[in-house]
């Protein structure tokens, strides 16, 4: 089986004060329910919509105490075509714990993985992603997208191949043209994470995911990638990249 899994335990506070969790902040429109109008298509949507093409049936969103909105609207995921469940992280911790909360649910399964707070095309990405790992048996494949100049995010270095060489993990020059915001992977890489996380405890409590990748590579997993070349994302976690993301909507007529 293939599920999803989505981090939506942060805070936002780059965006504060936000009048709901910044996954449901509304960008472009969307029809469902039989509504002869559009409606306001909150940002997580995108994933969960990728998701559902990738083949996830079911989909656990890991959530921190106070974000009730979120199971409030998205509700069982009916409306989007998925199952969705909704697991409670104990410590405010990073991304790795966060998804470590859904080890019991996820451990013997194929994971589908994004940020419910980026906005990407193409929509296929992560059934591509899939077709990929189930071609190379890879234990872990990121999807690599054109890295924005003058960001501080995640340079990934590959062959021409896409073989993954290194992750420099908050790159801040331009060590490389690449960078991910998505992942498919099995129950190895699942494995692996919640060692690490165990292993850390609360000494690192917020090793970013990259780190973690890296050190999965480092550790001989097997890694591989799709290059979305053509590709493009926003990060909506800030207040320029939430109108970048805007505007970019309104230009394809979203």
């Amino acid at each position: 089986m293939v599920v999803g899994l989505v981090p939506a335990a942060g805070q936002a506070t780059r965006l504060a004060p936000l009048p709901c969790s910044k996954e449901l902040y509304p960008l472009g429109f969307q029809r469902f329910d039989g509504a002869a109008e559009p409606r306001p298509r909150p940002v997580c949507t995108y994933l969960l919509t990728a998701m559902r093409l990738a083949g996830a049936e079911r989909v656990y969103v890991v959530l921190r105490h106070g974000k009730w909105d979120l199971p409030a609207y998205l509700r069982d995921g009916h409306a989007l075509g998925l199952h969705l469940a909704y697991l409670l992280m104990r410590r405010p911790f990073g991304v790795p714990y966060t998804l470590d909360a859904a080890y019991p649910f996820v451990r013997d399964e194929r994971v589908v993985f994004g940020f419910p707070d980026i906005v990407f095309e193409p929509a296929e990405a992560l059934r591509w992603l899939l077709a990929h790992q189930a071609t190379t048996a890879a234990d872990l494949v990121l999807g690599l997208f054109p890295r924005p100049p003058a960001s501080q995010i995640d340079a990934v270095v590959t062959d021409a191949d896409g073989q993954i060489h290194d992750i420099v993990v908050g790159a801040s020059e331009p060590a490389a043209p690449l960078t991910w915001i998505l992942a498919a992977w099995t129950p190895t890489f699942t494995r692996f994470l919640h060692t690490v996380v165990a292993e850390e405890g609360d000494v690192a409590a917020e090793v970013p995911l990259g780190t973690v990748l890296r050190q999965a590579l480092q550790a001989g997993l097997r890694g591989a990638s799709v290059v979305f070349t053509r590709g493009c994302f926003v990060d909506i976690g800030t207040p320029e990249g939430l109108v970048r993301a805007s505007r970019w909507l309104h230009g394809r007529g979203d």
